[in-house]
């Protein structure tokens, strides 16, 4: 069984968000035993493509991948070949891999072409086949967006970034932000914050000028957290489209912003701090949801619930 999970990264700077999502893998891969676990931001050049062959092929960690993009946690027991191949003396490799395996990772034995990797896709005609999508000899293979929302980027930029990177046949579940425990998880916060003595809360996210779902999930959250607490004042406003954050004006000492966001990127460390100071914000910075420790038992869950119901295909 296969999970990989996908964060948009920062293009700027792809370093730290991949060391921030290698660390969030490990952690849900330690509420997934029996599973493979690996992440990618699209961010970083050639993480993707490396995350879905070190995951596909059962490769681990830093023996599998240059450098900390693209790591893949792996909570099977090793199997006599990977014993085999990890008992051999430095400078040789034990070929552990199958015919299938090879095909899989890309790679064609010696003066063969390669099939076109379209023609290899999994035949989904026959959803009891064993080579039905998102399903094989494996168990699941399960695309997780660390993102706020669907719309644009899950539902056709992810899509065609796994096919370029060869990741054919993987089911791409409902991102972060769309998660109902995850929204319960932004309440419990936003509770929290208000028996810690805050009585205002505004609810810092994207936004998007290209799409309005992140937009629909951000003001439904608000609408949610004003109905289900007793803060006096709660509002929604966004980096990328208005209402903007610099001019959420009116929040006293007594106020907290919560970041809407799934991990904590140039946005959160740079942007909204600065949007704050623009909007003379008085009150208290909170953590973005994402980093909260209760989020990577709620993502292995999801991943968990994916494995057992159809999930959007790629």
């Amino acid at each position: 069984m296969r999970a990989l999970i996908v964060a948009h990264g920062q293009p700027s700077d792809p370093a730290p968000a991949e060391a921030e999502l290698a660390a969030l893998a490990d952690a849900v891969a330690a509420h997934l035993p029996g599973w493979r676990v690996g992440h990618a931001t699209l961010a970083a050049s050639g993480a993707l493509a490396s995350a879905l062959g070190a995951v596909g092929n059962g490769r681990r960690d830093d023996d599998a991948l240059p450098g900390p993009k693209g790591r893949v946690r792996d909570n099977r027991a090793p199997s006599a070949a990977e014993e085999a191949s990890e008992r051999a003396p430095p400078g040789r490799a034990v070929v552990t891999r199958t015919k299938a395996d090879l095909t899989q990772a890309g790679h064609a034995p010696a003066g063969r072409a390669m099939a076109d990797p379209q023609a290899a896709r999994p035949d989904t005609s026959d959803p009891g086949g064993p080579e039905r999508a998102g399903q094989d000899r494996d168990g699941p293979a399960l695309v997780y967006p660390m993102f706020m929302a669907g719309g644009w980027f899950t539902q056709a930029h992810l899509p065609a970034r796994l096919r370029d990177a060869g990741g054919t046949g993987w089911r791409i579940l409902p991102p972060f932000g769309t998660d109902p425990a995850v929204q319960d998880l932004t309440l419990k916060l936003a509770r929290e914050a208000e028996a810690a003595g805050a009585r205002a809360l505004l609810l810092a996210a994207h936004g998007s000028f290209r799409s309005s779902a992140p937009s629909e999930i951000a003001f439904a959250m608000a609408a949610r957290i004003a109905r289900e607490t007793g803060l006096t004042r709660v509002a929604t406003a966004f980096i990328d489209q208005e209402p903007r954050l610099a001019a959420a004006r009116g929040f006293g000492a007594d106020a907290v912003c919560l970041p809407f966001f799934a991990a904590a990127g140039g946005h959160v460390r740079d942007d909204l701090p600065a949007a704050l100071a623009a909007a003379s914000f008085a009150g208290r910075l909170l953590p973005p949801v994402g980093l909260d420790s209760r989020v990577p038992a709620l993502i292995a869950a999801a991943i968990r619930r994916g494995a057992t119901k159809g999930a959007q295909p790629d």
